[in-house]
Protein backbone atom coordinates (compact mmCIF):
# COMPACT_ATOMS: atom_id res chain seq x y z
CA UNK A 1 0.00 0.00 0.00
CA UNK A 2 1.12 3.54 -0.67
CA UNK A 3 -0.30 7.04 -0.42
CA UNK A 4 -3.23 7.60 1.98
CA UNK A 5 -3.51 5.63 5.18
CA UNK A 6 -5.51 2.42 4.76
CA UNK A 7 -7.49 0.84 7.55
CA UNK A 8 -8.44 -2.76 8.31
CA UNK A 9 -10.94 -3.95 10.91
CA UNK A 10 -10.70 -7.44 12.38
CA UNK A 11 -13.72 -8.71 14.32
CA UNK A 12 -12.91 -11.28 17.02
CA UNK A 13 -9.84 -11.91 19.16
CA UNK A 14 -9.53 -15.67 19.01
CA UNK A 15 -6.59 -17.38 17.33
CA UNK A 16 -7.97 -16.61 13.86
CA UNK A 17 -8.57 -12.92 14.51
CA UNK A 18 -5.23 -12.38 16.22
CA UNK A 19 -3.39 -14.18 13.42
CA UNK A 20 -5.14 -12.06 10.81
CA UNK A 21 -4.42 -8.77 12.60
CA UNK A 22 -0.79 -9.60 13.36
CA UNK A 23 0.05 -10.96 9.91
CA UNK A 24 -1.52 -7.88 8.31
CA UNK A 25 0.55 -5.61 10.56
CA UNK A 26 3.72 -7.51 9.70
CA UNK A 27 2.98 -7.45 5.96
CA UNK A 28 2.23 -3.74 6.06
CA UNK A 29 5.18 -2.72 8.21
CA UNK A 30 6.54 0.57 6.90
CA UNK A 31 3.30 1.37 5.04
CA UNK A 32 0.54 3.77 6.12
CA UNK A 33 -1.88 1.20 7.50
CA UNK A 34 -4.12 1.22 10.56
CA UNK A 35 -5.41 -2.07 12.01
CA UNK A 36 -8.18 -2.20 14.60
CA UNK A 37 -9.29 -5.40 16.34
CA UNK A 38 -12.71 -5.27 18.01
CA UNK A 39 -14.13 -7.83 20.42
CA UNK A 40 -17.40 -7.76 22.36
CA UNK A 41 -15.77 -9.36 25.42
CA UNK A 42 -13.88 -7.43 28.07
CA UNK A 43 -10.09 -7.42 28.09
CA UNK A 44 -10.07 -10.08 30.82
CA UNK A 45 -12.43 -12.39 28.91
CA UNK A 46 -11.36 -11.84 25.30
CA UNK A 47 -9.78 -14.70 23.40
CA UNK A 48 -12.81 -16.56 22.08
CA UNK A 49 -12.92 -20.31 22.40
CA UNK A 50 -9.15 -20.45 21.93
CA UNK A 51 -8.69 -19.00 25.41
CA UNK A 52 -10.36 -22.11 26.87
CA UNK A 53 -9.11 -24.72 24.42
CA UNK A 54 -6.25 -27.22 24.80
CA UNK A 55 -5.62 -26.42 21.11
CA UNK A 56 -4.73 -29.87 19.86
CA UNK A 57 -3.53 -29.80 16.26
CA UNK A 58 -3.71 -32.77 13.93
CA UNK A 59 -0.03 -32.83 12.97
CA UNK A 60 2.66 -35.49 13.21
CA UNK A 61 5.18 -32.84 14.32
CA UNK A 62 5.43 -29.05 14.16
CA UNK A 63 7.03 -29.31 10.71
CA UNK A 64 4.81 -31.88 9.02
CA UNK A 65 1.29 -33.25 8.59
CA UNK A 66 0.55 -36.93 8.12
CA UNK A 67 0.23 -38.01 4.50
CA UNK A 68 -3.21 -39.48 5.28
CA UNK A 69 -4.59 -36.16 6.56
CA UNK A 70 -6.50 -35.14 3.42
CA UNK A 71 -8.08 -38.57 3.01
CA UNK A 72 -9.00 -38.71 6.70
CA UNK A 73 -10.72 -35.33 6.47
CA UNK A 74 -12.65 -36.44 3.39
CA UNK A 75 -13.71 -39.63 5.17
CA UNK A 76 -14.86 -37.61 8.20
CA UNK A 77 -17.16 -35.59 5.89
CA UNK A 78 -18.50 -38.70 4.08
CA UNK A 79 -16.43 -37.50 1.10
CA UNK A 80 -18.59 -34.40 0.70
CA UNK A 81 -15.87 -32.01 1.85
CA UNK A 82 -13.73 -29.93 -0.51
CA UNK A 83 -10.47 -31.74 -1.16
CA UNK A 84 -8.63 -28.62 -2.31
CA UNK A 85 -9.47 -26.94 1.02
CA UNK A 86 -8.04 -29.82 3.05
CA UNK A 87 -4.95 -29.99 0.82
CA UNK A 88 -4.32 -26.24 1.27
CA UNK A 89 -4.76 -26.61 5.03
CA UNK A 90 -2.21 -29.44 5.15
CA UNK A 91 0.26 -27.55 2.97
CA UNK A 92 0.09 -24.33 5.00
CA UNK A 93 -0.06 -25.86 8.49
CA UNK A 94 3.71 -26.32 9.08
CA UNK A 95 4.48 -22.77 7.95
CA UNK A 96 1.70 -21.41 10.18
CA UNK A 97 2.93 -23.33 13.23
CA UNK A 98 6.48 -22.10 12.59
CA UNK A 99 5.14 -18.52 12.45
CA UNK A 100 3.34 -18.96 15.78
CA UNK A 101 6.47 -20.51 17.30
CA UNK A 102 8.54 -17.49 16.24
CA UNK A 103 6.33 -15.40 18.50
CA UNK A 104 7.30 -17.41 21.57
CA UNK A 105 4.94 -20.41 21.61
CA UNK A 106 6.51 -23.81 22.29
CA UNK A 107 4.86 -26.93 20.85
CA UNK A 108 4.78 -30.34 22.48
CA UNK A 109 3.27 -33.72 21.65
CA UNK A 110 0.74 -34.64 24.36
CA UNK A 111 -0.97 -37.87 25.32
CA UNK A 112 -4.40 -37.75 23.71
CA UNK A 113 -7.49 -38.92 25.58
CA UNK A 114 -6.31 -42.41 26.60
CA UNK A 115 -6.56 -43.66 23.04
CA UNK A 116 -4.51 -44.65 20.07
CA UNK A 117 -5.00 -42.37 17.12
CA UNK A 118 -3.34 -39.96 14.71
CA UNK A 119 -0.53 -37.95 16.33
CA UNK A 120 -1.20 -34.42 17.51
CA UNK A 121 0.78 -31.46 18.70
CA UNK A 122 -0.23 -28.83 21.21
CA UNK A 123 1.09 -25.46 22.34
CA UNK A 124 2.64 -25.74 25.80
CA UNK A 125 0.05 -23.99 27.91
CA UNK A 126 -2.80 -24.68 25.48
CA UNK A 127 -4.90 -22.00 23.85
CA UNK A 128 -4.13 -19.33 26.46
CA UNK A 129 -0.46 -19.48 25.42
CA UNK A 130 -1.39 -18.65 21.83
CA UNK A 131 -3.68 -15.80 22.88
CA UNK A 132 -1.06 -14.31 25.18
CA UNK A 133 1.81 -14.52 22.69
CA UNK A 134 -0.09 -13.22 19.66
CA UNK A 135 -1.79 -10.43 21.62
CA UNK A 136 1.58 -9.22 22.89
CA UNK A 137 3.09 -9.36 19.39
CA UNK A 138 0.09 -7.58 17.86
CA UNK A 139 0.33 -4.72 20.36
CA UNK A 140 4.01 -4.34 19.61
CA UNK A 141 3.20 -4.28 15.89
CA UNK A 142 0.80 -1.36 16.42
CA UNK A 143 -2.60 -3.10 16.33
CA UNK A 144 -5.32 -1.17 18.21
CA UNK A 145 -7.57 -3.26 20.49
CA UNK A 146 -11.12 -2.24 21.37
CA UNK A 147 -12.82 -4.37 24.04
CA UNK A 148 -16.49 -4.43 24.98
CA UNK A 149 -17.15 -3.35 21.42
CA UNK A 150 -20.00 -5.26 19.74
CA UNK A 151 -20.32 -5.34 15.95
CA UNK A 152 -23.84 -4.56 14.73
CA UNK A 153 -23.84 -3.95 10.97
CA UNK A 154 -21.48 -3.78 8.03
CA UNK A 155 -21.70 -0.37 6.35
CA UNK A 156 -21.42 -0.37 2.56
CA UNK A 157 -21.02 2.36 -0.05
CA UNK A 158 -21.32 1.69 -3.79
CA UNK A 159 -21.41 -2.07 -3.09
CA UNK A 160 -18.13 -1.91 -1.20
CA UNK A 161 -17.44 -2.37 2.50
CA UNK A 162 -16.93 1.07 4.03
CA UNK A 163 -17.14 0.57 7.78
CA UNK A 164 -18.47 -1.28 10.79
CA UNK A 165 -21.31 -0.04 12.99
CA UNK A 166 -20.55 -0.90 16.62
CA UNK A 167 -21.84 -0.22 20.11
CA UNK A 168 -19.57 0.19 23.11
CA UNK A 169 -21.49 0.56 26.32
CA UNK A 170 -24.32 2.94 25.50
CA UNK A 171 -22.42 4.69 22.72
CA UNK A 172 -22.90 3.83 19.04
CA UNK A 173 -20.50 4.71 16.23
CA UNK A 174 -19.29 3.67 12.82
CA UNK A 175 -15.63 2.78 12.38
CA UNK A 176 -14.55 3.44 8.77
CA UNK A 177 -12.38 0.87 6.99
CA UNK A 178 -11.10 -0.19 3.59
CA UNK A 179 -11.24 -3.90 4.37
CA UNK A 180 -12.74 -6.13 7.03
CA UNK A 181 -11.88 -9.60 8.33
CA UNK A 182 -14.58 -11.46 10.27
CA UNK A 183 -13.29 -14.00 12.81
CA UNK A 184 -16.22 -13.84 15.19
CA UNK A 185 -17.01 -17.54 15.55
CA UNK A 186 -20.28 -19.40 15.21
CA UNK A 187 -23.75 -19.03 16.70
CA UNK A 188 -23.73 -21.47 19.62
CA UNK A 189 -25.06 -18.84 22.03
CA UNK A 190 -27.79 -17.62 19.67
CA UNK A 191 -30.76 -19.78 20.67
CA UNK A 192 -32.94 -18.65 17.75
CA UNK A 193 -30.27 -19.63 15.20
CA UNK A 194 -29.68 -22.93 17.00
CA UNK A 195 -33.38 -23.84 16.82
CA UNK A 196 -33.51 -22.81 13.17
CA UNK A 197 -30.56 -25.01 12.17
CA UNK A 198 -30.84 -27.98 14.52
CA UNK A 199 -34.47 -28.08 15.56
CA UNK A 200 -36.23 -28.18 18.94
CA UNK A 201 -34.19 -28.87 22.04
CA UNK A 202 -30.95 -27.64 20.42
CA UNK A 203 -31.14 -24.39 22.38
CA UNK A 204 -30.61 -26.33 25.62
CA UNK A 205 -27.15 -27.56 24.63
CA UNK A 206 -24.59 -26.70 27.27
CA UNK A 207 -21.94 -24.26 26.06
CA UNK A 208 -18.53 -25.90 26.11
CA UNK A 209 -16.66 -22.96 27.62
CA UNK A 210 -17.24 -19.49 29.07
CA UNK A 211 -15.90 -17.92 25.89
CA UNK A 212 -18.61 -19.59 23.80
CA UNK A 213 -21.32 -17.33 25.18
CA UNK A 214 -19.96 -14.52 23.00
CA UNK A 215 -20.55 -16.58 19.83
CA UNK A 216 -23.94 -15.20 18.86
CA UNK A 217 -23.54 -15.39 15.08
CA UNK A 218 -23.04 -11.65 14.56
CA UNK A 219 -20.55 -12.07 11.73
CA UNK A 220 -22.79 -14.57 9.92
CA UNK A 221 -25.87 -12.38 10.35
CA UNK A 222 -24.11 -9.23 9.11
CA UNK A 223 -22.67 -10.82 5.99
CA UNK A 224 -25.94 -12.54 5.02
CA UNK A 225 -27.65 -9.16 5.37
CA UNK A 226 -25.46 -7.61 2.67
CA UNK A 227 -25.88 -10.51 0.24
CA UNK A 228 -23.18 -13.05 1.12
CA UNK A 229 -23.76 -16.67 0.04
CA UNK A 230 -24.05 -19.53 2.49
CA UNK A 231 -21.51 -22.35 2.25
CA UNK A 232 -20.45 -25.42 4.20
CA UNK A 233 -22.43 -27.96 6.22
CA UNK A 234 -24.91 -26.02 8.32
CA UNK A 235 -26.06 -29.22 9.98
CA UNK A 236 -22.61 -29.87 11.41
CA UNK A 237 -21.36 -28.90 14.83
CA UNK A 238 -18.52 -29.66 17.19
CA UNK A 239 -20.24 -31.34 20.12
CA UNK A 240 -18.75 -33.34 23.00
CA UNK A 241 -20.12 -35.54 25.80
CA UNK A 242 -19.55 -33.76 29.11
CA UNK A 243 -20.00 -34.51 32.80
CA UNK A 244 -23.36 -32.95 33.65
CA UNK A 245 -22.32 -32.53 37.30
CA UNK A 246 -19.18 -30.51 36.59
CA UNK A 247 -19.02 -26.73 36.74
CA UNK A 248 -15.62 -26.26 35.09
CA UNK A 249 -14.99 -25.50 31.43
CA UNK A 250 -15.05 -28.39 28.92
CA UNK A 251 -15.52 -31.31 31.38
CA UNK A 252 -15.40 -33.82 28.53
CA UNK A 253 -15.99 -37.53 29.21
CA UNK A 254 -14.07 -39.47 26.57
CA UNK A 255 -13.34 -42.70 28.43
CA UNK A 256 -16.42 -44.56 27.19
CA UNK A 257 -14.48 -46.93 24.83
CA UNK A 258 -13.14 -48.62 28.00
CA UNK A 259 -16.62 -49.51 29.25
CA UNK A 260 -20.24 -49.34 28.14
CA UNK A 261 -22.69 -46.45 27.78
CA UNK A 262 -26.32 -46.80 28.88
CA UNK A 263 -29.30 -44.45 29.05
CA UNK A 264 -31.16 -43.71 32.27
CA UNK A 265 -33.15 -46.93 31.84
CA UNK A 266 -29.97 -49.01 31.68
CA UNK A 267 -30.21 -49.75 27.95
CA UNK A 268 -27.22 -49.56 25.64
CA UNK A 269 -27.81 -47.37 22.59
CA UNK A 270 -24.35 -46.79 21.13
CA UNK A 271 -21.50 -48.94 19.83
CA UNK A 272 -18.62 -47.82 22.04
CA UNK A 273 -16.07 -49.68 19.91
CA UNK A 274 -17.24 -48.42 16.52
CA UNK A 275 -14.05 -46.39 16.12
CA UNK A 276 -11.34 -44.52 17.92
CA UNK A 277 -12.57 -41.96 20.42
CA UNK A 278 -11.95 -38.95 18.17
CA UNK A 279 -14.01 -40.67 15.46
CA UNK A 280 -17.10 -41.34 17.58
CA UNK A 281 -17.50 -38.73 20.32
CA UNK A 282 -19.53 -36.29 18.22
CA UNK A 283 -21.99 -39.01 17.18
CA UNK A 284 -22.27 -40.12 20.79
CA UNK A 285 -22.85 -36.57 22.03
CA UNK A 286 -25.59 -36.00 19.45
CA UNK A 287 -27.27 -39.30 20.36
CA UNK A 288 -27.21 -38.39 24.04
CA UNK A 289 -28.65 -34.91 23.61
CA UNK A 290 -31.22 -35.47 20.86
CA UNK A 291 -32.21 -39.13 21.27
CA UNK A 292 -31.46 -40.42 24.78
CA UNK A 293 -34.28 -40.06 27.36
CA UNK A 294 -33.66 -36.97 29.46
CA UNK A 295 -30.57 -36.14 27.36
CA UNK A 296 -28.38 -38.04 29.80
CA UNK A 297 -26.30 -41.20 29.67
CA UNK A 298 -23.96 -43.08 31.98
CA UNK A 299 -20.53 -44.60 31.33
CA UNK A 300 -19.95 -47.81 33.28
CA UNK A 301 -16.30 -48.72 33.85
CA UNK A 302 -14.47 -51.27 35.98
CA UNK A 303 -11.41 -50.82 38.15
CA UNK A 304 -8.99 -51.63 35.32
CA UNK A 305 -9.71 -48.23 33.85
CA UNK A 306 -7.85 -46.57 36.72
CA UNK A 307 -4.76 -48.63 35.90
CA UNK A 308 -5.02 -47.63 32.24
CA UNK A 309 -5.39 -43.96 33.17
CA UNK A 310 -2.25 -44.00 35.32
CA UNK A 311 -0.25 -45.70 32.57
CA UNK A 312 -1.49 -43.23 29.99
CA UNK A 313 -0.50 -40.24 32.08
CA UNK A 314 2.93 -41.76 32.67
CA UNK A 315 3.36 -42.35 28.94
CA UNK A 316 2.33 -38.78 28.25
CA UNK A 317 4.94 -37.44 30.65
CA UNK A 318 7.62 -39.56 28.97
CA UNK A 319 6.65 -38.37 25.51
CA UNK A 320 6.64 -34.74 26.60
CA UNK A 321 10.06 -35.19 28.19
CA UNK A 322 11.64 -36.44 24.98
CA UNK A 323 10.05 -33.77 22.79
CA UNK A 324 11.13 -30.91 25.00
CA UNK A 325 14.79 -31.94 24.68
CA UNK A 326 15.01 -33.77 21.33
CA UNK A 327 18.75 -33.32 20.81
CA UNK A 328 20.84 -32.59 23.86
CA UNK A 329 24.47 -32.41 22.83
CA UNK A 330 25.87 -31.35 26.16
CA UNK A 331 28.37 -33.69 27.85
CA UNK A 332 26.62 -36.50 29.65
CA UNK A 333 27.65 -37.71 33.11
CA UNK A 334 29.86 -40.74 33.15
CA UNK A 335 27.95 -43.78 34.27
CA UNK A 336 28.70 -47.44 34.70
CA UNK A 337 26.68 -50.55 33.93
CA UNK A 338 25.86 -52.84 36.79
CA UNK A 339 24.79 -56.36 36.07
CA UNK A 340 22.15 -56.25 38.80
CA UNK A 341 20.37 -53.36 37.08
CA UNK A 342 20.25 -54.81 33.57
CA UNK A 343 18.19 -57.91 34.23
CA UNK A 344 14.55 -58.02 33.02
CA UNK A 345 12.22 -55.86 35.06
CA UNK A 346 9.84 -58.71 35.73
CA UNK A 347 12.41 -60.04 38.21
CA UNK A 348 12.61 -56.80 40.11
CA UNK A 349 10.11 -56.23 42.89
CA UNK A 350 10.37 -52.49 43.21
CA UNK A 351 10.14 -50.51 39.97
CA UNK A 352 8.94 -47.26 41.45
CA UNK A 353 12.30 -45.61 42.00
CA UNK A 354 14.39 -47.08 39.21
CA UNK A 355 16.95 -44.36 38.34
CA UNK A 356 17.94 -44.19 34.74
CA UNK A 357 20.05 -41.94 32.58
CA UNK A 358 19.31 -43.57 29.24
CA UNK A 359 16.24 -45.73 28.92
CA UNK A 360 14.58 -47.48 26.03
CA UNK A 361 11.09 -48.87 26.37
CA UNK A 362 10.24 -51.73 24.04
CA UNK A 363 6.51 -51.68 23.35
CA UNK A 364 4.80 -54.88 24.41
CA UNK A 365 7.79 -56.16 26.39
CA UNK A 366 8.30 -55.72 30.12
CA UNK A 367 11.96 -54.80 29.84
CA UNK A 368 13.78 -51.56 30.37
CA UNK A 369 17.44 -51.15 29.42
CA UNK A 370 19.20 -49.04 31.95
CA UNK A 371 22.62 -47.57 32.47
CA UNK A 372 23.63 -46.02 35.77
CA UNK A 373 23.36 -46.47 39.49
CA UNK A 374 27.08 -45.96 39.98
CA UNK A 375 27.52 -44.24 43.32
CA UNK A 376 30.02 -41.43 43.62
CA UNK A 377 31.47 -39.92 46.75
CA UNK A 378 31.74 -36.24 47.43
CA UNK A 379 32.38 -33.99 50.37
CA UNK A 380 28.63 -33.93 50.97
CA UNK A 381 28.19 -37.67 51.11
CA UNK A 382 27.15 -40.41 48.71
CA UNK A 383 24.48 -40.15 46.06
CA UNK A 384 23.72 -42.03 42.82
CA UNK A 385 25.22 -40.59 39.66
CA UNK A 386 21.78 -40.87 38.04
CA UNK A 387 20.34 -38.42 40.53
CA UNK A 388 22.88 -35.87 39.39
CA UNK A 389 21.73 -36.58 35.84
CA UNK A 390 18.14 -35.92 36.87
CA UNK A 391 19.12 -32.56 38.35
CA UNK A 392 21.27 -31.57 35.39
CA UNK A 393 19.26 -32.87 32.44
CA UNK A 394 15.70 -33.07 33.74
CA UNK A 395 15.52 -36.81 33.14
CA UNK A 396 12.53 -38.37 34.87
CA UNK A 397 12.13 -41.72 36.55
CA UNK A 398 10.33 -44.12 34.25
CA UNK A 399 8.03 -46.99 35.08
CA UNK A 400 7.89 -50.25 33.14
CA UNK A 401 5.12 -50.97 30.65
CA UNK A 402 2.15 -53.05 31.66
CA UNK A 403 0.19 -55.89 30.06
CA UNK A 404 -2.66 -53.37 29.72
CA UNK A 405 -0.58 -51.35 27.21
CA UNK A 406 -1.63 -53.49 24.28
CA UNK A 407 -4.01 -53.35 21.36
CA UNK A 408 -7.59 -53.88 22.48
CA UNK A 409 -9.33 -55.50 19.54
CA UNK A 410 -12.78 -54.84 20.98
CA UNK A 411 -12.35 -51.11 21.43
CA UNK A 412 -9.59 -50.40 18.90
CA UNK A 413 -7.87 -48.36 21.57
CA UNK A 414 -4.24 -48.73 22.47
CA UNK A 415 -1.87 -47.06 24.88
CA UNK A 416 1.32 -48.26 23.24
CA UNK A 417 1.17 -45.43 20.72
CA UNK A 418 1.11 -42.72 23.39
Amino acid sequence: MSGATRSIIVVGQGAAGLSAALSAAEAGRGSPIRITLVDKASADEAGGNTRWSPSYMRMAAPDRVETSFVHDMLAATQFEGEETYFARLAADAPRTVAWIARHGVEFIQPAYYLAKGPPRIQPAGGGPAIISALTRAARQAGVTFRYGCAARDIVTEDNRVAGLAVTQGEAAETIPCDAMILASGGFQANFAMMREQFGPHSDTLRLISPGTRFNTGDGIRMTLAIGADRAGDWNGMHIEPVDARAKNSAPVVLVYPYGIVVDKHGRRFFDEGAGLVHETWERLARDIHFNAPGSIAYAILDSRFLQIAVLCLSAGRRRRLHLRRPCDRRPRPRVARRRADTRPLRRRRDHRALPCHRAERRLGAARLRVRTNRRTRSSRGVRPASQRAVQRYGIAYMRPPSPHCREDSNHRASLTGL
